[in-house]
């Protein structure tokens, strides 16, 4: 580690520029790297430097007698992307997604870059450079990805980001998409009110219980836990039943097959006297929007199968796809 003497400062910006005249430096730079639409020219020194792996393959293999490195996976904007971090660690305003840009500038060219955040950048430059970090064992860069595409962790990104850290196993990032995940199922209602019922015990206000049923949410009365409301596991259906209820508990079932309780359900009458309960969820939040609609993508079989399978841990297997043979269609 480089120590600066007594009275002696050098600042990051120094070595920052330095970097960046090296990445500019494109006369001295003495390896190609041929990726599916282009060809890119590295130093040989940074390629060492940064990957042991790399280091051996310009040494003893292929790339000793060529100079020639081969990523032909991916485009050359992710390739940029790659080696701008690698030389460098920062990345240039040019990638950054330009509609989101302008939409969160202030209208002052000089300060424009400070509005600059992570959530405009590309998805696919994140998810190329981590698959190359990975295969060249590039640590550093690793680490810094991986911190970047959990913070980037989203409904509508969940998919990707589980499905390449399980592809690559990579297992710090694989925890994080399940405690994303974990957190996501958190977040389901926790209370609601029964407005009205043809059982007077069910009106009133429910909450969440503590201890779920079969791995989904159990509810029960607020002034009364014998009253449940749970999720039938083989029906795919919500039940209402008084655990002290002479004959039959099971009171009302839901219509709909969904894993979220919802002011959306229809209720029919099981055993118990009409007219079915109506809910009312606090907020008034239709069913399957912000994270909740997450455990509904892997309800409805929208995930990758590996993400479903690495959820079922979490919630259960998915419920299964109707099958048809190809002879009984029409």
């Amino acid at each position: 580690m480089a120590v600066a003497p007594d009275g002696f400062t050098m600042h990051q910006s120094v070595s920052g520029m330095l970097c960046e005249r090296l990445l500019d430096d494109d006369e001295t730079k003495d390896v190609d790297i041929e990726m599916s639409d282009g060809v890119l020219k590295v130093h040989s020194v940074v390629l060492r430097a940064s990957s042991d792996a790399i280091g051996a393959m310009l040494k003893h293999g292929i790339g000793a007698t060529r100079r020639t490195l081969s990523w032909k996976e991916h485009p050359t904007k992710v390739g940029r992307f790659f080696v701008g971090l690698l030389y460098t660690g920062s990345v240039g305003e040019e990638f950054f997604n330009a509609a989101a840009s302008d939409e969160e500038s202030t209208g002052d060219k000089a300060g424009s870059t400070g509005n600059l955040r992570l959530s405009q950048l590309p998805l696919d430059l994140l998810l190329g450079s981590l698959q190359i970090a990975k295969v060249y064992m590039v640590h550093h860069l690793l680490h810094i990805i991986t911190e970047a595409l959990s913070a980037r962790l989203a409904v509508d990104s969940f998919d990707e980001i589980a499905s390449a850290a399980i592809r690559l196993d990579l297992t710090a990032l694989r925890m994080r998409c399940m405690r994303y995940a974990e957190e996501a199922a958190e977040t389901q209602v926790k209370q609601f009110q029964i407005s009205s019922c043809g059982e007077p015990r069910a009106v009133g206000p429910w909450r969440k219980f503590e201890r779920p049923r079969n791995g989904h949410p159990c509810y029960c009365k607020e002034e009364d836990d014998r009253c449940r409301i749970y999720h039938n596991t083989d029906k795919q259906t919500w039940t209402m039943y008084f655990k002290d209820h002479e004959g039959k508990p099971t009171l009302y079932r839901s219509q709909q097959s969904s894993k979220q309780i919802s002011a959306d359900l229809v209720w029919r009458v099981a055993h118990g006297r009409p007219p079915a309960p109506t809910f009312a969820i606090p907020g008034n939040e239709p069913a399957g929007e912000g994270t909740n609609s997450l455990r509904q993508m892997f309800d409805e079989g929208k995930l990758s199968p590996e993400v479903a399978a690495e959820l079922s841990q979490l919630w259960g297997r998915a419920a299964k796809k109707r099958r048809l043979a190809l002879a009984s269609l029409t």
